[in-house]
């Protein structure tokens, strides 16, 4: 059974994906200057984490380009907010 499930619509439809406690779930979704990838997985705790990273868009040569972390939660909480300063070693 799927730990975390993920859906998009778009002009062709709704697709949808699933994903264990092991593989986690990620999605990047973007516009052609700016875009966001969403991280979903378990931590040592258990817990559920959900990373939401900021990125470059499709124009770029490389769209998954870190512009910031816009957010962190753990079971549903804010965990934290932060920069792209504070990112430094991060994804």
């Amino acid at each position: 059974m799927a730990h975390f499930y993920a859906s998009i619509q778009g002009n062709r439809g709704e697709g949808t994906r699933m994903g264990s406690k092991d593989s986690g779930i990620t999605g990047h979704i973007r516009g052609w200057n700016s875009g966001a990838n969403v991280y979903c997985s378990v931590d040592q705790e258990g817990r559920d984490v959900v990373e939401i990273y900021a990125t470059t868009g499709s124009g770029y040569g490389h769209s998954k380009t870190v512009t910031g972390l816009v957010l962190r939660t753990v079971n549903g909480e804010i965990d934290y907010l932060t920069t792209k300063k504070a990112l430094k070693g991060r994804r």
